[in-house]
């Protein structure tokens, strides 16, 4: 029987083994993509993405020529949720895919470099790494960008090194459309481009153009053609790059290396100094795959350029994070190689040894990411779902609810279908401050209670025009976070305050008391109770505390209702109040609906943010640590 080979040298008989040991990792990296897909709501630019999905493809360019994202992701998008429909499941599916098609690339560039088993490692490692997983997992460009990104790596090696042979022009078609495809698609994805270029340069400045079937002229007509193919967004991409407003962040050199090294290692989902001895070793078998496996000019700036450009941008922070995408895939590549390289070196049980123990500690704590993804609560997504259901089982006729960033209805809606008691506010950079406030008015003509979604309002409203209106003009009964939306909901006021008093207690030696009000001497069950303090600090705060103002059937008992809070909403914290500077402080408590009627004691304390400790009051009324302002009716 004779022997068949492979283009590495590896027994025919071999080969089919080899080839179920590769599909195992695809499904492998396959169930981690898929798994739990859906468990996480749609979050705010995932809403968008959601949205893009019911607009005309003319529609879609003009809405991304007005964003800061090109229009490709949303057509391909759209496309394919016509097939699969919008789903969570389905409109995730598509990042899905193309994690999975990542995947079979590494396979087949870790062949080639480093044959069967190098392909084999390189699929391995990037089937579970964290960042990987994770943006297969949002229906969001990353993963599909980044899948290009390694295709078009592909691609260029094989043109560089002359292999496509009668294919040559089909492979160089296939890089003028990837690479157009993936500037469509996403701007880093030039920094893909860029490092394929600076490969090539250094191959031809090496001297091993006379190994090379492919010509200096025709590699810049190459790049010539993704240019022209970009051309007609071209002028809407220097338009975005050069306007758009983005907070930048610089890092200490230290500092940022090693937190980059850790997103490119594990993703966003595990410490830095959590994950050390996994970095170190993932950081090992890197160096080892580049210096001692001949890992090429190419893999190496595929790594170095994106994560460099990256940090010397300033565009290394939480929400920009996710632009490293486009460097991860070199990591399993050149991991793969230095596995193959130290199993394969003379000194052999050290090598072994050592590889084993880096290959063991880079896995464990990738699962650790991975099961901090799935399971812990400070990684998740922001909750949009849950936020809608508690909306609708809280509605009452006379509630609105505000939104308070550009496009958040996008998110929401998707899970709040009835808009006709939604409101979208902020939603101009920068804000006009009198429109906004006119606004607010406006609604609250026809409203009386408030649920506001405050999401990124660091650029929607940095002034907090919005919040500062609604603790101006109605009184916080509570506020929850969903991920990094804030849900607080606001009572406006009734009218004229009936109960007022003098206060006459001082808290913590400092802070006097001078004046209160309530709104109203009786309530039904489920009403809120307006409660408005005026505060008049004797010297400076030493520190931040909240505000409690709690309501009592018996003061040896828990409060029956009661509202925490830092003053003004959260916009004058104690420790910013001057000496001498009276601080007006509204606070709203919410009477359950199953209150028994009867007669309460309304009372307010202060205590501290980071211990808990209240202050000693004193005054005619206090009790230690709280005031009682008096008692308030429940009627039927």
């Amino acid at each position: 029987m004779s022997k068949t080979r492979t283009e590495n040298g590896v027994d025919g008989r071999h080969a089919l083994p080899g080839l179920m040991r590769a599909v195992i990792v695809v499904l492998l990296g396959t169930w981690l993509r898929f798994h739990w897909i859906d468990a996480q709501s749609l979050w705010y630019d995932e809403g968008n993405t959601a949205h893009m999905t019911l607009r005309t493809p003319g529609e879609i360019v003009s809405a991304a020529a007005a964003d800061i994202h090109p229009p490709g992701y949303y057509m391909a998008l759209t496309g394919w949720s016509r097939m699969a429909g919008r789903s969570e499941f389905a409109l995730r599916g598509l990042s899905s895919f193309a994690g999975i098609v990542l995947l079979a690339v590494l396979y087949r560039l870790g062949r080639d470099a480093w044959g069967s088993s190098g392909g084999l490692v390189a699929a391995l490692f990037g089937a579970v790494h964290p960042a990987l997983v994770y943006y297969s997992q949002e229906a969001r460009v990353y993963m599909l960008a980044s899948m290009l990104g390694s295709v078009a790596v592909f691609v260029a090696g094989k043109l560089l090194a002359g292999k496509g042979g009668e294919r040559a022009r089909g492979l160089a078609f296939a890089y003028v459309g990837v690479g157009a495809a993936g500037l469509y698609s996403h701007y880093t994805f030039a920094f893909v481009l860029l490092a394929i270029n600076l490969a090539a340069l250094w191959q031809f400045f090496r001297g091993r153009s006379r190994y090379l079937r492919l010509s200096v002229s025709n590699w810049v007509l190459l790049q010539l053609g993704v240019l022209a193919v970009y051309g007609p967004w071209m002028p809407t991409a220097i338009r975005h790059l050069t306007t758009w407003p983005a907070s930048r962040v610089r890092l200490p050199w230290l500092t940022a290396g090693a937190e980059m090294w850790r997103w490119l290692s594990f993703g966003p989902t595990i410490e830095t100094a959590d994950a050390v001895p996994g970095t170190l070793a993932l950081a090992l078998l890197v160096v080892a795959g580049a210096v001692l496996g001949g890992g090429g000019a190419g893999t190496l700036m595929w790594l170095l350029v994106p994560a460099g450009l990256t940090l010397s941008f300033g565009l290394f922070s939480e929400a920009f994070a996710k632009f490293l995408l486009m460097a991860v895939p070199a990591v399993p590549l050149l991991a793969s190689g230095g596995v193959v390289t130290l199993l394969s070196c003379s000194r052999r049980k050290l090598a072994h040894v050592c590889t084993v123990l880096a290959v063991g500690m880079a896995l464990g704590f990738g699962g650790r990411a991975l099961l901090n993804l799935y399971g812990k609560p400070e990684y998740r997504r922001d909750d949009y779902r849950a936020i809608a259901a508690d909306l609708t089982a809280e509605y009452e006729p006379g509630d609105a609810i505000l939104l308070n960033a550009p496009n958040q209805v996008e998110a929401f809606s998707y899970y709040y279908r009835d808009l006709t008691h939604v409101f979208p506010v902020a939603r101009a950079r920068p804000l006009d401050a009198e429109a906004q406030r006119a606004e607010l008015a406006r609604i609250a003509t026809n409203n009386n209670r408030f649920s506001v979604l405050f999401w990124g309002e660091e650029q929607a409203d940095p002034e907090r025009v919005v919040e500062r209106w609604l603790n101006e003009y109605s009184f916080k009964t509570k506020e929850k976070w969903y991920g990094q939306v804030r849900v607080a909901s606001y009572s406006l006021a009734d009218g004229p305050v009936v109960g007022v008093g003098v206060g006459d207690a001082l808290f913590g030696n400092v802070i006097d008391l001078v004046r209160y009000g309530i709104d109203r001497e009786s309530y039904l069950p489920g009403d809120v109770v307006q409660v408005t303090l005026s505060w008049l600090p004797r010297d400076e705060v030493d520190g931040n505390y909240k505000i409690f103002v709690h309501v009592y059937s018996d003061l040896d008992t828990p409060p029956v209702a009661q509202h925490d809070g830092e003053p003004a909403g959260g916009n004058a914290p104690t420790a910013d109040w001057q000496p001498g500077v009276r601080v007006v402080d509204r606070h709203g408590v919410q009477l359950p609906s199953t209150m028994p009627v009867g007669e309460y004691t309304l009372a307010v304390g202060m205590y501290s943010t980071v211990d808990g400790a209240r202050l000693h009051v004193s005054g005619e009324l206090a009790n230690d640590n709280r005031l009682e302002l008096g008692t308030i009716a429940v009627r039927r």
